[in-house]
């Protein structure tokens, strides 16, 4: 291990002489107070070449009726966390193996796999699985809340979701010919989208699982990462969690934001530190999310995070034991970076790492990363975002082309195909920017970039 400033927290791990800049750049983030527990693992060619982790974890109470703190430990090995919406990488790795074993297409309408999925709203008939996992499917949140027993019973959440209308304002029809030209509404769907690809894969699969089984059985175990990432927590997993707290300032920040009517500039938040301002320099998308979430309760973003009956969303999602243990596949994985860095570098060696191969063949995945050719704002996220039709997003970083995606907080999951590179980072020490903005995963992704 190695010491940061001479004291604890220390950081573990390893890395090649390649990667030293990303370690360094970890060890100075936590200098900063920017992390109390996080991990970052990188694979080149299939092939691990940092995996780093260190600080503190918050533990999750001895029995969980007892919410006193514990003592805190290291952040370690053998940690796992909520990644929130970083899950989506692993559902649409789900959906994408389905359609390399020719159980369903892009092209399918969910109606041809789910004939009661339209019976809330006959124009849900049009809905391919390419507009689910694009986010155009127009089914952003649902309308009910959805509770504890809800959650645990696939029998209650088919119904509700057969029977949910469609959002009128988020929803178009592609055109069946040319679905690349298509522009249509695109709403972000935190939640639903999970929810309805986990329904479309139980009918498909042969053995009629859960997408939190199939992925363990038909994903995990191959590639041994089976005990590093779940969606649906064992209870005996428990002990490994840590918990998601905010970052110190995060209360306050807030607070002054949604009291700045015009003209908000992170250096005149009085709580910050110079050193805090990239933590906290939103920009205009962000911080109109972040009022409509906060302020306006019928608005996409309030109505998306607020569906289920837990507030405070992804904090609460890790402190709470039956959202453990429930499956919501586009938003409650619970694991670790390494399992995420080692999933997408196997994607990125065309379906196959360490001698097991996943994909039947390659051209699934390049078809999984095909794009539109033109993407409206995101009802949800206010800004464009170009995802492809197997469910990830397409970025451009420090001039390479990249796809993957990243969860509320500060977790993400990332390729840079040109580079065989794949990335993941995940925190204990929530955000407010958005994932794909936090400078903590990108100032680690950039040195991983320029090592790379």
């Amino acid at each position: 291990t190695t010491p940061v400033g001479g004291q604890l927290p220390f950081i573990g791990g390893h890395n090649t002489e390649t990667f030293q800049e990303v370690h360094d750049i970890f060890a100075d983030q936590f200098a900063k107070g920017w992390h109390v527990g996080a991990r970052v693992s990188i694979y080149q060619n299939a092939t691990p070449v940092l995996d780093r982790y260190g600080g503190q974890i918050h533990p999750i109470p001895l029995e969980l009726s007892d919410r006193s703190p514990r003592p805190p430990t290291k952040y370690c090995s053998s940690t796992i966390q909520l990644v929130a919406s970083s899950t989506k990488f692993i559902e649409s790795t789900c959906i994408a193996l389905l359609v390399d074993r020719g159980l369903i297409s892009y092209d399918d309408k969910i109606i041809d796999h789910w004939p009661e999925f339209s019976r809330g709203d006959p124009r849900k008939s049009t809905i391919t699985i390419r507009q689910l996992m694009m986010h155009r499917a127009g089914i952003p949140y649902i309308r009910r809340k959805l509770s504890d027993a809800d959650l645990l019973d696939n029998s209650v959440l088919s119904k509700i979701l057969e029977d949910e209308p469609l959002v009128d304002a988020c929803f178009g029809l592609e055109d069946e010919n040319d679905w690349k030209s298509s522009k249509i509404p695109q709403s972000y769907h935190a939640i639903t989208r999970g929810l309805i690809s986990a329904q479309i894969l139980r009918r498909v699969d042969p053995k009629k699982r859960s997408l939190g089984h199939f992925f363990s059985e038909e994903i995990a175990k191959p590639l041994g990462i089976e005990s590093e990432f779940f969606i649906g927590l064992p209870e005996e997993q428990e002990p490994r969690v840590t918990l998601i707290r905010p970052h110190h300032a995060t209360t306050s920040f807030v607070q002054h934001l949604l009291s700045t009517k015009d003209g908000f500039d992170v250096k005149n938040v009085p709580v910050l530190q110079e050193k805090e301002y990239p933590l906290y320099d939103l920009t205009p998308y962000e911080i109109e999310f972040m009022r409509e979430l906060l302020l306006q309760p019928q608005s996409i973003p309030a109505l998306s995070l607020n569906m289920i009956e837990v507030p405070g969303l992804t904090q609460a999602l890790a402190d709470s034991r039956i959202i453990r243990e429930c499956e919501l596949p586009s938003s409650n994985g619970i694991g670790s970076a390494k399992a995420l860095a080692k999933l997408m570098g196997c994607l990125l060696n065309d379906g196959e790492i360490d001698g097991v191969k996943l994909f039947r063949n390659a051209a699934t995945i390049k078809k999984m990363l095909e794009c539109a050719e033109d993407y409206e704002i995101d009802g949800m996220m206010k800004v464009p975002i170009q995802f492809t039709q197997g469910g990830l997003a397409r970025f451009n970083h420090d001039g390479h082309l990249g796809y993957g995606w990243g969860g509320a907080g500060g977790s993400i999951v990332r390729c840079i195909p040109e580079l065989k590179l794949s990335f993941s980072y995940v925190s204990n020490t929530s955000g407010v920017r958005m994932a794909m903005n936090d400078p903590r995963c990108l100032d680690l992704l950039s040195a991983a970039i320029r090592c790379g």
